[in-house]
């Protein structure tokens, strides 16, 4: 009998490996263009598959088909077929069924993807993605311990498997537990040095942990990996104008509403800056730009108004009362101002502005009293 050296075996397991590794990415790159459509590409490479000696990627194919039809957006097409795999050995039916999980948990059906990741979990007691989802199901219930042991154990299957340590470190800081949380995060940041996600969850922990300090240094991180991200740079202004750095705060805030010039609370923040700052003709064009976004709130256009009228502009800010007034003719706010205005610049109008405010304030007042009663 001869005698067969270990290493000849290793040699043909690797040879074996790099051979289906070869096989899946050809089919890959030739199922969408040798036929009509890319699914008629793929039965054809699955077909061929099947007559040869890798008889058992022909599955697996079928699997990437599902993949791709999930890119394409093509949701019921995908479902359907990793549904072929429900009656196919464990390890295909666990592989199928993760997957089918996977995409019931995106459309917010969780009672199917909670079922879908019993079946994988039961074809495949030792698939980290299965067990994965199967805590993301638990922790959608609302039962965060009980999520954290599925986590807990895909770690312990696979200890590379990054999104049960990404989610265990959620469910933790659902449970406050931040210094267990912390510990994922960071473990995740060793593994993938540029994730904005990771970055982000540290700051965020670092928040709650009350830690301004630390918080602002992993921002800082966090930017130089996303230099162009206006919510991560609106945190840092925010960060810095709550420890009394308004420099510092308007520059982030400003690099933000650059990067995203249609965030309200920092198009507000800018233009409360220059009225601080007594620059009252810089703030106008932050509140006319948010009188855009937000046409229906009096509120941005009565900014636009006291700019004017503390910028010494008093004829502007007449004309802009005035066409407030037009828009919102209930205001009482924006009579006030007139009748202030027109009695100041010595106008004629004043009466009637005057008898508008008296009646709206009469109506309230009614209002209110009839409230009480109610």
């Amino acid at each position: 009998m001869l005698y067969r050296h270990p290493w000849r075996n290793r040699v043909k397991g690797k040879r074996k490996a790099m051979a289906e590794k070869y096989i899946m990415t050809a089919a890959k790159l030739i199922a969408p263009v040798i036929e009509t459509s890319f699914a008629v590409g793929y039965d054809w490479c699955v077909e061929v598959v099947k007559a040869s000696q890798y008889v058992e990627l022909a599955n697996d194919l079928e699997i990437n088909k599902a993949i791709t039809y999930l890119r394409q957006k093509d949701f019921n097409q995908a479902v359907d077929t990793l549904k072929m795999f429900e009656k196919k050995d464990s390890r295909v039916k666990s592989a199928a069924a993760t997957n089918l999980s996977f995409l019931y948990y995106l459309e917010n059906d969780f009672a199917q993807a909670s079922s879908y990741a019993d079946l994988a979990v039961n074809s495949d007691r030792y698939n980290p993605s299965a067990l994965t989802n199967k805590g993301n199901t638990v922790f959608a219930n609302g039962d965060y311990e009980k999520a954290a042991e599925f986590y807990k154990e895909a770690l312990r299957n696979d200890s590379s498997c990054t999104e049960a340590l990404y989610n265990i470190g959620l469910t933790y800081k659902k449970l406050n537990r931040l210094d267990e949380a912390l510990d994922c995060f960071l473990k995740l940041h060793a593994i993938l040095r540029n994730s904005a996600q990771v970055l982000y969850q540290i700051v965020n922990v670092y928040e709650l942990m009350e830690d301004p300090n630390q918080a602002t240094e992993w921002l800082m991180q966090l930017i130089s990996v996303v230099p162009t991200d206006s919510k991560a740079l609106s945190k840092l202004g925010e960060l810095y104008d709550s420890e009394g750095d308004k420099s510092q705060a308007f520059q982030y805030y400003y690099e933000s509403y650059r990067c995203f010039p249609s965030n309200i609370e920092v198009i507000e923040w800018l233009g409360a800056y220059y009225i601080d700052t007594q620059f009252c003709e810089k703030a106008i064009q932050y509140f006319e730009r948010a009188s855009l976004i937000q046409p229906t709130q009096v509120k941005w256009q009565l900014m636009v108004a006291s700019c004017f009228r503390r910028s010494g502009n008093y004829q502007k800010a007449l004309d802009t009362y005035k066409d407030i007034h037009r828009k919102f003719p209930e205001n009482v706010e924006c009579l006030r101002f007139l009748v202030r205005l027109c009695t100041d610049i010595g106008l004629k109008e004043v009466q009637e502005y005057a008898t508008k405010l008296k009646r709206l304030e009469k109506m309230k007042e009614i209002r209110e009293q009839l409230s009480h009663m109610d």
